[in-house]
């Protein structure tokens, strides 16, 4: 039975059910949208900008270390701390899904 979700989110199920629709099996659909997954983690891993046509851009960007202040502590060796560098992934969608 299928678990009730978000009316506004779309599964990984959800999209291969779609995709299915195209006179695909299901499970045909679901490989499919397993391997372009994992197609652009690998690429995102790998340090490369990944782009689909139409949908947007994936990108992984390296952030900085960086110091930030509890606002908990006033003054004193517990004011300032660290945070580490670290990769945030972001996606940039194309021109046509912006208008």
């Amino acid at each position: 039975m299928p678990r009730p979700h978000d009316p506004f989110t779309i599964t990984r199920d959800d999209l291969a059910a779609l995709v299915a629709g195209a006179e695909l099996p299901q499970e045909q659909a679901r490989k499919i949208l397993d391997a372009l997954t994992d197609a652009i983690e690998d690429g995102l891993k790998r340090g490369c900008k990944v782009t689909l046509c139409g949908f947007g851009t994936f990108e992984a960007r390296q952030m900085p270390e960086r110091h930030m202040r509890n606002p908990r502590v006033d003054s004193g060796p517990g004011a300032l701390k660290a945070i580490a560098a670290r990769t945030r992934y972001a996606w940039r969608p194309s021109g046509n899904l912006k208008r």
